[in-house]
């Protein structure tokens, strides 16, 4: 039998592939010409986002979203695309990279990356979004939350200014 934390860690693995699956997708659209490809590409993506909401859906019943969102600044919304970060002055030794975002906020967003970043890390955030009427959104931001889910690392960024 499963237990509700059976249910959000097998949700929250589906919802990481499903997004993964947007990633790479538009990933794909972006370094093509063939507009027969791309159309159906996009297709493809959308499929996906579908499948992501449903998702989401099931993990908002099983963790009661909404009870506390009124503590938060301002609302999430879906705002999947790559993201590059640029450490900082004085960020120490960490270098640069990519990631992407999950959902964007006006005060934060949440990140996903293969690579490892962790809390009170500092970045210039180059945020661009799928399907977004900003081409690019910059802002500065600092690690405020991660964790491991599957090898791929996820967590929250605050915006700073």
């Amino acid at each position: 039998m499963f237990t509700r934390e059976d249910y959000i860690r097998y949700f929250e693995q589906l919802a990481h592939v499903e997004r993964r699956m947007i990633y790479l997708v538009n990933d794909t659209i972006a370094q093509l010409s063939d507009e027969s490809i791309i159309n159906n590409l996009r297709k493809v993506a959308a499929d996906e986002v579908k499948h992501y909401s449903l998702i989401l859906d099931l993990l908002a019943a099983q963790l009661e979203f909404g009870k506390n969102s009124e503590q938060r600044l301002s609302a999430r919304e879906n705002a999947l695309g790559p993201v590059d970060l640029i450490p900082l002055e004085g960020a120490g030794s960490s270098s640069g990279f990519r990631g992407y975002c999950s959902n964007l906020s006006k005060t934060g967003m949440c990140l996903e990356s293969e690579k490892s970043f962790h809390s009170g890390e500092k970045y210039t955030l180059k945020i661009k979004p799928y399907n977004h009427p900003v081409p690019v959104l910059e802002r500065k931001g600092r690690v405020v939350w991660m964790r491991e889910i599957l090898h791929f690392y996820i967590g929250g960024i605050v915006f700073e200014e």
